[in-house]
């Protein structure tokens, strides 16, 4: 099975020119007018979601901007992956036309990273991002969103099954990024919605202190 390029997935920044770079941060800034630039119909509640979107989620844009004319090649099953990885670590479970205005990516490219010959293959190779890092967390929860398989096929599940259920703070799926406890895996339904709502609030937080600079 072809594995991730390690040289692109170690990076943090997506390899853009200055130029490509320097136009998505003008667009990301005034969706609406980035939307009649390119005469993509938007109501006030996409732009809203798109906006958000480009401003919390701008490196993840920069990326799937990338990626968005290299998914569709029959040998871009390095860039599928790491594609698929990169949004699922970011903790977004699906993509509809949250990036589509800015960073012409959307719903068709999403669902062409798992829709090729190698879909398997792509799965297969994300699921192996799963652990118990923030990240994989993300997508571990991404992986239950979508119902694949959280272990191989043939992987004896019990060990997985008796994972604690509170972290050191004694709270369900806890997002906190202190805990020194393994996260569990919901089981349910509801125990997802709980770890979603944690793991966004958490996130929140980080970006609030961010911005305080505390």
């Amino acid at each position: 099975m072809q594995k991730i390029n390690s040289s692109i997935a170690k990076r943090k920044t997506a390899p853009l020119s200055a130029a490509q770079l320097k136009q998505l941060k003008l667009d990301a800034k005034n969706v609406r007018a980035t939307a009649e630039r390119k005469e993509v119909t938007l109501d006030k509640w996409e732009e809203n979601d798109e906006t958000f979107h480009a401003t919390h989620y701008f490196e993840l844009g920069c990326w799937l901007f990338y990626y968005s004319a290299r998914i569709y090649s029959p040998e871009g099953l390095a860039d599928r992956i790491d594609c698929l990885r990169r949004i699922f670590e970011a903790g977004l479970d699906h993509l509809h036309y949250e990036f589509f205005t800015v960073f012409e990516f959307g719903e068709r490219q999403f669902d062409t990273l798992v829709e090729m010959g190698d879909a398997k293959e792509v799965i297969d190779a994300v699921r192996k991002r799963i652990n118990d890092s923030w990240e994989g967390q993300n997508v571990r929860a991404a992986f239950q969103y979508m119902g694949w398989p959280i272990q191989p096929e043939g992987i004896n599940m019990q060990q997985e099954h008796s994972m604690p259920t509170k972290c050191t703070h004694g709270i369900p799926f806890c997002a906190c990024s202190t805990c020194n406890r393994s996260q569990p895996r919901p089981d349910t339904d509801q125990d997802l919605m709980v770890f979603r709502e944690s793991r966004a609030a958490s996130t929140v937080g980080a970006q609030i202190r961010k911005y305080l600079g505390i």
